[in-house]
């Protein structure tokens, strides 16, 4: 309480607001007991402020809904499988150079590159493929040293064609990142922009959320490599595109958090 007491006015209602969602999460656990105590077994998750912030910014700062949503996203991670989904073999999908992890930015935001020209449906199922997306979105958070703990995602769309395209797999995909990781991404750079990306995005933009459709930045290849220079020192921005970092780089990645 002591530290409440010198924080500034909003710090400290966030801080109250936060205890609050930790609390009410152990309470909505001891009312509807479950197999696994979850709390105990996510007590890293619940315990960082920063992670339960996302859910209290995304449900408009409503402790009730973002305890129950934590809750929610903790037994999703234990059906799921989350916690050793980047241990599992995805050779054959990283291979492809499709979906890679990006350098880190000068605040040291992660992020992830996806070549969607390289986007094949006939190479797996679309529940592995979403999957494959997800375990690309865990990978970029494990690499993340920023405070906030945000990602920058960036979708190339130089050369691609509507054979590219995979409704089955964004349709599973989407959902789950937009209900399971709310307020991760910082923002999506997609470029180049011109008459077939912006023709893909009409697809694809009904699927989303507005809050996800907003952090979209539309670029030429062009302004796209300037806000890359801007953003991101040499060594940290893919070969591609005028950096250092070659595309499909092995990051060393943290073992699973112990059960």
């Amino acid at each position: 309480e002591g530290e409440l007491d010198v924080m500034p006015p909003r710090a400290r209602e966030q801080a109250e607001r936060l205890c609050c969602v930790r609390r009410r999460v152990l309470e909505l656990e001891r009312e509807a007991p479950r197999a696994v105590a979850y709390s105990a077994q996510y007590a890293h998750l619940l315990s960082c402020d920063v992670f339960l912030g996302r859910y209290l910014t995304s449900r408009d700062a409503n402790v009730e809904v973002a305890a129950r949503k934590v809750l929610a996203h903790f037994e999703w991670r234990a059906e799921y499988g989350i916690d050793a989904i980047m241990q599992e073999d995805w050779e054959d999908l990283d291979s492809s150079g499709e979906l890679c992890l990006a350098g880190l930015d000068k605040e040291g935001h992660s992020g992830w590159i996806w070549k969607l020209s390289l986007h094949d449906p006939k190479r797996t199922n679309a529940e592995r493929a979403a999957r494959h997306i997800v375990s690309m979105m865990e990978r970029a958070l494990a690499r993340n040293v920023a405070k906030d703990q945000r990602i920058i995602g960036v979708c190339d769309c130089t050369n691609v064609t509507p054979g590219n395209l995979d409704l089955p797999m964004l349709r599973i995909a989407i959902p789950v990142l937009q209900e399971q990781y709310p307020e991760v991404q910082i923002k999506t750079f997609l470029f180049p922009s011109g008459w077939l990306t912006s023709s893909l995005w009409a697809i694809i933009q009904p699927l989303l959320a507005e809050k996800t459709r907003d952090k979209f930045q539309f670029m030429s290849d062009s302004e796209f490599r300037r806000s890359l220079r801007e953003s991101y020192d040499a060594d940290q921005i893919d070969a591609e595109y005028g950096g250092g970092l070659r595309r499909g780089a092995k990051f060393s990645l943290p073992a699973p958090p112990a059960p």
